[in-house]
């Protein structure tokens, strides 16, 4: 026997059949049946009478990424679609995830026209950012942010709000931004780093080129060294080294970009 009202049970399942996008800050995170799920409490009122406890598993939770933990989305407002009913536990199953296709698919137009849109800086990465809009999120790489290899955080921390226009939605219907305006630095950055000095720095991004393996490592603010990965230690993202700079060179033409620094790994630290 169900646990809701007549009227509570026609309101849920109106709101089944539309897809209807609701809003609420997530309250509570648990663990069942070696499951992650986070839960909220909604209703009282015209649009959802009677208060109910929503559940969104793990896998629900994100459209974009595929989530190892729920702690980030603790006391976040999320926008949220109802799929059914736990009459047993009495409570609503919910999706997040489907909330975000919803939402992509409704903002489609508007990331094709070229539109100038506000988002906010959602996390600093390596290549650039991610990048928010209405709980959906792209990417902003820093070759689409800048003309000389400025980095996002220089100009925004986390939570700003920047104009972005869609340039592309890549294969994997991933969003791909660029800034409306692209930023140049109006001083050079400095470097106080010399050859054949030896500097601290952390390994930044680990790639493969033609010639073989190599770390990029973090030496300065805005600042890497290209260096062969050493064969006689694992290295890693954020490990800390050690770096003799072998050679730098800045173009004459382009002040504002970073010097091109080459050096090599002698220590891991």
């Amino acid at each position: 026997m169900s646990n809701f009202s007549n009227n509570e049970l026609m309101k849920i399942n109106e709101a089944i059949a539309s897809s209807e996008i609701f809003h609420a800050a997530v309250e509570r995170l648990g663990y069942e049946n070696d499951e992650a799920y986070m839960e909220f409490s909604i209703g009282g009122d015209d649009k959802m009478p009677g208060r109910h406890t929503c559940r969104i598993s793990i896998a629900e939770s994100d459209a974009e990424l595929e989530r190892r933990s729920l702690m980030p989305l603790m006391g976040k407002k999320i926008p949220y679609v109802i799929l059914g009913i736990d009459d047993e536990n009495n409570r609503l199953i919910c999706s997040r995830k489907q909330a975000q296709i919803a939402i992509k698919k409704g903002l489609e137009p508007q990331l094709r026209s070229g539109e100038v849109l506000k988002a906010t800086v959602i996390k600093i990465t390596d290549f650039g950012a991610f990048v928010g809009l209405n709980d959906i999120s792209g990417v902003l790489r820093t070759t689409d942010f800048s003309t000389d290899h400025s980095e996002i955080d220089e100009y925004y921390k986390i939570g700003d709000t920047i104009e972005v226009v869609c340039k592309e939605i890549d294969e994997s219907d991933r969003i791909v931004f660029r800034a409306k305006e692209l930023h140049t630095r109006k001083v050079p950055l400095q470097c106080d780093v010399s050859e054949n000095q030896v500097v601290m720095g952390k390994v930044r991004s680990l790639r493969t080129f033609p010639g073989g393996p190599v770390a990029f490592v973090r030496i300065a603010k805005g600042i890497d060294c290209l260096c062969a990965q050493p064969e006689d230690w694992e290295i890693a993202r954020e490990t800390e080294v050690a770096v003799l700079i072998t050679n730098i060179k800045q173009d004459p033409d382009a002040p504002t970009m970073p010097p091109r620094i080459r050096g090599r790994i002698v220590r891991v630290l």
